[in-house]
């Protein structure tokens, strides 16, 4: 079982340059963990890149939705 921390499960739903990696954690270990604070953290991720990447309203509005666990 991985630990999974914000950054981890951002960079596997989020385009970035961590992508590849974070697509290889789960392929070794699918079974994910997260202390439920992730979900907080992961909203302020979004709104942060939201006001200085310009990331748009509709794709946060997609993660907001509905939760996951």
């Amino acid at each position: 079982m991985i630990v999974a921390d914000t950054s981890l499960i951002a960079s596997l739903l989020l385009p970035t340059s961590g992508n590849e990696a974070a697509e290889a954690v789960l392929e070794k270990d699918p079974e994910w963990n997260a202390p439920i604070l992730w979900r907080y953290e992961f909203k302020n991720l979004l709104a942060t890149q939201m006001r200085v990447l310009g990331l748009p309203v509709d794709t946060r509005c997609l993660f907001l939705r509905k939760p996951r666990k």
